[in-house]
């Protein structure tokens, strides 16, 4: 990090520089130079891998590097920091890798072992003092309780799209949505919007003892006190309000993997707007062409400049 902070990094413009001649374009996306700049703010691999991550989070427009890492190092979710430098970490790792050993750098594996790496450190390294790191753990669906599992994606511009499912105490889908709003939010936003939705969906059903499932890392930490973000305060404050109105009722971090039908609903919904079904969705609704047609606008490309 330090090396990044005083912009030391071996990247092509800093060797070019040190006159080296070289080709200077980004290994990666080939769409401008490579700098510290563009590497770690404009790169679309790197905009994937954080979105990806269990972050969720985008980078903002217009901000300075050095602003940007200072934001993230001063933040209250010292879990989020830890993510947040290894993911830069690995990305310049896999920007090396792809550079002299031709290996393809991919977002989603990327981001699943800044989380695997992280979660090993902690526990082979238990804080001493008084200050500790929530290790996000996988969960499975509580017993006796029933299930929501909830997903959004976005993308620049609008729409917005939620899926969920809903399953009984033997895991059975019993019910499942998916929703479309012409809006154009964060990732942040739209996790945190799609936590109120399932727990609202829940009530509607009259089902008061629940466990809402979100991948969100962030909303989970933010609704359960953990954590606080401006951009969700008011929405979680809301989550908190209608959870609190349910006679067993809590929200937990699962993996990516585990929400798999939630995205793909999340996914349809692009597709076919607002529907729901008793049960699990017919397979006939994802048919190739669907999710193709989903391809330039799903949840790991919500912020390239793709038209959507």
């Amino acid at each position: 990090m330090w090396r990044l902070a005083k912009n030391i990094l071996p990247t092509r413009s800093n060797l070019h520089k040190k006159g080296i001649l070289l080709d200077l374009q980004c290994p990666l996306c080939h769409d401008e130079n490579e700098s510290s700049h563009h590497l770690f703010l404009k790169c679309n691999l790197l905009k994937l891998s954080l979105f990806s991550s269990h972050l969720g989070s985008h980078i903002p427009n217009d901000i300075d590097l050095h602003d940007w890492i200072l934001n993230w190092l001063t933040c209250q979710d010292p879990f989020g920091v830890q993510l947040f430098c290894t993911l830069l970490w690995k990305f310049w790792a896999g920007r090396n890798a792809a550079v002299f050993k031709g290996v393809p750098l991919n977002p989603t594996v990327l981001a699943n072992e800044t989380l695997s790496f992280v979660n090993e450190f902690n526990e082979a390294n238990p804080r001493r003092n008084t200050r500790t790191v929530r290790i996000i753990p996988v969960i499975q669906p509580l017993p006796m309780l029933f299930s929501v599992f909830v997903d959004a994606g976005c993308c620049a511009g609008g729409p917005t799209v939620w899926g969920l499912t809903i399953r009984n105490q033997n895991g059975e889908v019993i019910l499942s949505k998916c929703k479309k709003e012409d809006i154009d939010v964060g990732p942040l936003l739209a996790e945190a919007l799609g936590v109120r939705w399932a727990v609202q969906v829940a009530i509607e059903q009259g089902i008061n003892s629940v466990a809402i499932h979100s991948d969100a890392a962030n909303v989970v930490n933010c609704i359960n006190g953990k954590a606080s973000f401006a951009t969700i305060n008011m929405v979680a404050q809301d989550c908190s309000v209608l959870l609190s109105s349910l006679s067993n009722a809590c929200i937990l971090f699962i993996s990516r993997d585990q929400n798999s039908d939630a995205h793909n609903l999340a996914s349809l919904a692009k597709v076919v707007g607002n529907r729901t079904w008793l049960g699990a969705v017919p397979n006939s609704f994802f048919p190739g062409s669907v999710m193709q047609n989903y391809a330039n606008c799903n949840r790991f490309s919500c912020f390239l400049p793709a038209s959507c």
